[in-house]
């Protein structure tokens, strides 16, 4: 279980760093550069939600 949160960790870190920088300049910027912070938040949650769903998969035995 530590190793498939370990591999996860560093997209999930990218994710939140790329987040912060979308929401640093003015609105109208973010719409045109990049994506909004409640798409890299929807993202993240499915990151995760995908993670523990295979890691609880792998655990119970196929």
């Amino acid at each position: 279980m530590y190793k498939r949160m370990m591999a996860i960790l560093p997209p999930l870190v990218w994710i939140v760093a790329h987040a912060q920088e979308a929401t640093q300049p003015a609105p109208e910027t973010t719409e045109k550069g990049g994506l909004a912070w409640w798409v890299w938040l929807i993202i993240a949650v499915v990151v995760v939600a995908i993670a523990v769903y295979f890691s609880r998969r792998g655990r119970g035995g196929k």
